[in-house]
């Protein structure tokens, strides 16, 4: 304390501290996007096939192996009790290794991340028939090699968003830059997921008939120009 008062040649205003009304909703999505990012990281694309027919879902640490045998089912009406999956050991000629429980889920992801393997090949043996569908697997960021923006007579294959909210929509660009081209986006209108069908279905079909891996390079510098094309969608039907 001074020993005498203290005079100023103004009145001295004191302004008192006011949280920002939207501080609690901007930390909300901050933190929320941050959330969505290290869940994308952590999803691999994984695309079925059978049948000349394509059906893509996202595969991850921690999911219920009997998720999969069921969508597998619910999509090609097979019976549960009738499908085997097969893992291909990389580097391992004719070696495999089968999935009974959910962890083993985890341990194919954590084999094929230490081999420095971008695709998990997995067959789905059924009972009884000789047909065998074949799981292509690749990180959720790749989106397909770049193709033509002419759509195939082929349905785009079923697809679910990767961020978790369901099966995805099909609609079409009417942007100049490509028009009448097919696109997943997210029944959720808070959901910016977005994928073009075409590269999906360019990328099934190179998988079908070589299997290289030279192919991931391809898929993974497609997606950083996929941000770009999205925003161009001003237009969809």
């Amino acid at each position: 304390m001074l020993p005498f008062p203290l005079l100023l040649p103004f009145p001295l205003r004191v302004t008192p501290l006011v949280a920002h009304p939207n501080a609690s909703a901007m930390d909300a999505s901050a933190i929320g996007g941050w959330r969505g990012r290290l869940e994308d990281m952590d999803r691999i694309l994984v695309i079925f096939t059978f049948k000349n027919d394509a059906y893509v879902i996202p595969m991850h640490r921690g999911m219920e192996l009997c998720s999969v045998v069921n969508d597998v089912c619910r999509r090609w009406t097979l019976v549960k009790e009738q499908v085997e999956l097969k893992c291909h050991i990389p580097e391992m000629s004719n070696s495999f290794m089968k999935l009974l429980i959910g962890e083993d889920i985890d341990r194919i992801i954590d084999m094929h991340e230490i081999l420095g393997q971008k695709l998990i090949n997995i067959d789905v043996n059924v009972s009884g028939s000789e047909e065998i569908v074949t799981f292509r697997a690749s990180r959720e960021q790749s989106s397909g090699k770049m193709g033509s923006p002419s759509q195939s007579l082929i349905s785009p294959p079923a697809m679910r968003c990767m961020r978790g909210h369901g099966y995805c929509i099909v609609r079409t660009s009417k942007t100049e830059r490509n028009p009448n081209r097919k696109f997943y986006t997210c029944m959720d209108a808070k959901c910016d997921f977005f994928m073009w069908c075409n590269e999906v279905q360019n990328f099934v079909d190179s998988q079908i008939t070589c299997g290289k891996d030279e192919n991931v390079n391809t898929l993974e510098n497609r997606v950083a120009r996929l941000e770009d094309e999205r925003r161009d969608l001003n237009c969809i039907v």
